[in-house]
This record gives structure tokens, sequence and C-alpha cells, in this order.
């Protein structure tokens, strides 16, 4: 399974919440996937496959205002290159409780670009986390980190040079 919750630029999908479950997709995703740009078709009728292979192995959502997902795990049955989540142009949005087998190579289990007003909490990194969260683009703002277990992640979250100062928080420290 691979699942997108995707709007429109001006459009976004509202109001999305997705609790209490585990999802154990086939995996087999190659990394060069993860670096692969989704283009936006809003013009086309929306089709499950419309998007062919997505940059993640879980949940690629993008365009969406009022997003929770809370007490939900991934994982995969084959080697994995890809992150569990994809978090684009997303506003408003809680993850709670999130547990996500992490990829192979050095993609992280979540990415955020361009996300605002976003709380992580009271997830956990498991064995062989590289990096839990990696963050980038210029129009991300109050992304707050805190009450999780990243431990066993070698790098919590890795902050790209193009996030605003500050517009990170991690366990009540903000991150240059």
């Amino acid at each position: 399974m691979l699942s997108s919750i995707t709007g429109i630029p001006g459009f976004p999908v509202r109001a999305i919440t997705l609790k209490n479950f585990r999802v154990t997709t086939r995996g087999g995703g190659h990394a060069d996937l993860a670096r692969r740009s989704v283009s936006e078709m809003e013009r086309e009728y929306p089709e499950a496959n419309q998007f062919g292979d997505l940059p993640v192995y879980g949940f690629y959502c993008r365009h969406v205002e009022g997003l929770v997902l809370d007490g939900i795990e991934l994982g995969y049955d084959e080697k994995e290159g890809r992150p569990a989540l994809f978090l684009e142009d997303v506003s408003n949005a809680d993850l709670r409780m999130v547990l996500a087998e992490p990829p192979a190579g050095d993609q992280p289990v979540a990415r955020f670009q361009n996300v605002r007003d976003c709380f992580v909490q009271g997830s956990r990194a498991l064995a062989g986390t590289k990096t839990w969260g990696a963050v980038a683009g210029d129009q991300t703002a109050r992304l707050h980190e805190a009450g999780n277990d990243f431990t066993q992640a070698t790098n919590p979250f890795y902050v790209n040079a193009d996030v605003p100062r500050g517009a990170v928080t991690t366990k009540s420290r903000s991150i240059p």
C-alpha cells in the first residue's frame, strides 16, 4: 500500500485524521525514487495510480491543511530505500505516536518540505534509524518536536540550510 493525501496548490485537502492502525507494504522501493519529484496533475481526474511510484513507502501528503496521524505504525516486507512519510506544503499537522521502520541507506524516516504549524510528539525511532526527520524549504515555520524517543536515531532531525532560522524547535531548543 502506498497512499497519497493530496490537494492542489491553493486548494488544500482539509481536516484529515488517520488513527490507530498498522500498515505493512510489500516494499522494495529504491532510494532513487525517494528523490523523485511528483507532478501536480491538478487538471487530471484523481485516480489511485495517477502519480506513479511515490517517493515514500507509506504516506505522501501534499497541499493539506489540518492533518492528524495518530497511532500509526508503518513497515515493509522487502528492503525499502524510501522514507515512510513525506509532508509537503502541509499546515496544522499533528504526528502522534508514529512508529515506522527506517529505510535502508541514507533516507530519513520522515521528510518535511515547507511544513507550517506542525507538532511531532510521542514518536519513536527504531533500531537502525539514521535520521528520523529531514526538514527543508524556505516556507517551513513552527515545526515543533517534543516528547519523542529518538535515542536510537543517529541524528533525530536534519535541517536543511534553506529552512529559516528558528523554524524548527526540538525539545524546547531552537535549531539554527
